[in-house]
C-alpha cells in the first residue's frame, strides 16, 4: 500500500467517523426536542355543515376521541323547509333532528385519517301548513359510511363522509308508513378541534 493510498484511507475513515458522530448528535438533539415539544393531539372537534346551512337546514356536530383510534359523535339539526309528500301534496314541516356516530380510524388517527363507522339519524316533525292531517311525524336513518378527516396544526378541521343507509318514516303511533327506502348518506363539515 502506497503512502498516497494510506492517506486516502485515513481521510475516508476520518470522514466516516465525523459523519457518524454528527448524525448521533443530531439524532439526540432531535429526540430532546421531541421530548420537550410533543405533537399536539386533539381530543374534541366541533363542526357545522355549511351546505345545509345555505339550504336553510343548520346542523352542528361534536366529536370526542374515546380511545386512540375510536371516537363518538353527536349532532343536532333544525329545518323549516323539509317537505314530505302527504295525502298527494307536499306539506312543509318544521323538523328537528338528532344524530349519533361511532367512528373507527382505520388509517391514520383522530387528527388525520380515514374513518369507517355507523351513523344513526332520528328526526321528528310538526306541520306548519294549517288544516292538514299529519300522517308522517318522524323517522330515522341507519347508515354505514367511509370518511376522511384532516385537522391542521392550529385546529381547523375538514370532515367528509359518504355511505349508504335505509330511511324509515313513521306515523304518530310509531308504525312504519310509505316512504321508507334506501338512501345515500353524505356529509361535508368544517369546524375547529381542541
Amino acid at each position: 500500500m502506497t503512502q498516497r493510498d494510506e492517506l486516502s484511507m485515513k481521510t475516508i475513515l476520518t470522514t466516516l467517523l465525523l459523519s457518524l458522530v454528527s448524525a448521533t448528535a443530531f439524532a439526540e438533539d432531535l429526540q430532546v426536542k421531541q421530548d420537550v415539544e410533543p405533537e399536539t393531539e386533539h381530543q374534541l372537534s366541533l363542526t357545522i355543515a355549511p351546505l345545509w346551512i345555505l339550504n336553510g337546514q343548520p346542523q352542528g356536530n361534536i366529536e370526542v376521541r374515546v380511545f386512540d383510534k375510536w371516537s363518538g359523535s353527536l349532532g343536532l339539526g333544525y329545518s323549516n323547509r323539509a317537505s314530505l309528500p302527504l295525502e298527494e301534496s307536499d306539506v312543509t314541516h318544521i323538523a328537528i333532528s338528532t344524530s349519533g356516530q361511532i367512528r373507527y380510524y382505520a388509517i391514520g388517527d383522530f387528527d388525520h385519517g380515514m374513518q369507517v363507522g355507523a351513523h344513526y339519524h332520528y328526526f321528528w316533525t310538526e306541520p306548519s301548513t294549517q288544516g292538514v292531517k299529519n300522517r308522517a311525524v318522524g323517522g330515522h336513518t341507519t347508515s354505514g359510511f367511509l370518511g376522511y378527516k384532516y385537522i391542521t396544526d392550529i385546529g381547523f378541521t375538514l370532515d367528509f363522509q359518504g355511505g349508504i343507509g335505509y330511511f324509515v318514516t313513521s306515523d304518530r303511533d310509531g308504525q312504519e308508513v310509505d316512504g321508507s327506502r334506501p338512501v345515500a348518506y353524505w356529509a361535508a363539515d368544517i369546524g375547529w378541534s381542541f
